[in-house]
């Protein structure tokens, strides 16, 4: 079954990749949810931010 092990709020964009990798290198499974939709018009210009959830596989 998969525990959780780590939650991260509010990933840039930009950084998603980097997070995904690094955790993935270290054996461990993520769940990624967008947040926030950007850009949200033309004058307000926001990245979309992601919630990244560290899960680890264990036997029971």
């Amino acid at each position: 079954m998969f525990v959780e092990i780590d939650e991260l709020e509010n990933v840039p964009e930009n950084v998603l990749v980097d997070k995904i990798n690094k955790y993935s290198s270290l054996g461990y499974s993520e769940e990624v949810k967008p947040l926030r939709r950007g850009p949200i018009s033309l004058n307000v210009v926001e990245q979309t931010t992601y919630k990244v959830k560290v899960l680890k596989w264990v036997e029971e």
